[in-house]
C-alpha cells in the first residue's frame, strides 16, 4: 500500500523489489491511496509488472473521512479472491481494521503484520 507512484527513489526501490521477487512465493498486490499526478507518475511500470492494482483515487481530505472505509471494503474484496486461488491467505485474514483505529494507524498495522 502506497500513498501514489510519485516518480522518487522510494518508488523506483519498490519497483526493483516487485521485479526481482520469488513470483512463485509471492504475488505482489498494489493499492494506492491518492489521485495520480500523470506529468510525475510511474504508474505504468508498476500495472506493467503487477497482476493486480488498486488505485482508491481519494484526495487528502477523502482520505481523511472516509478513507477507513474505502480501504476496509477493498482489502475485504481482495481477501475473498485472494484467498480463493492462494495456498496461504493468512496475511489478510489476520488483517482487521478496526473502528478504533485511525486511517494512519490502519496503515501502520498493516505494515508491522505485513513484516
Amino acid at each position: 500500500m502506497i500513498t501514489n507512484c510519485k516518480n522518487s527513489g522510494p518508488m523506483n526501490q519498490t519497483l526493483n523489489i516487485i521485479r526481482n521477487i520469488d513470483r512463485e512465493e509471492f504475488e505482489p498486490i498494489i493499492i494506492t491511496l491518492f489521485k495520480e499526478d500523470m506529468g510525475n507518475s510511474v504508474i505504468q511500470r508498476f500495472k506493467d509488472l503487477c497482476p493486480e492494482l488498486y488505485c482508491l483515487k481519494m484526495s487528502k481530505l477523502e482520505a481523511v473521512t472516509r478513507g477507513r472505509r474505502k480501504l476496509k471494503d477493498l482489502l475485504s474484496e481482495v481477501k475473498t479472491r485472494f484467498g480463493s486461488r492462494s495456498r496461504d491467505a493468512s496475511v489478510f485474514s489476520k488483517f482487521r481494521l478496526q473502528e478504533n483505529h485511525s486511517f494512519s494507524n490502519s496503515t501502520e498495522l498493516l505494515s508491522r503484520r505485513l513484516s
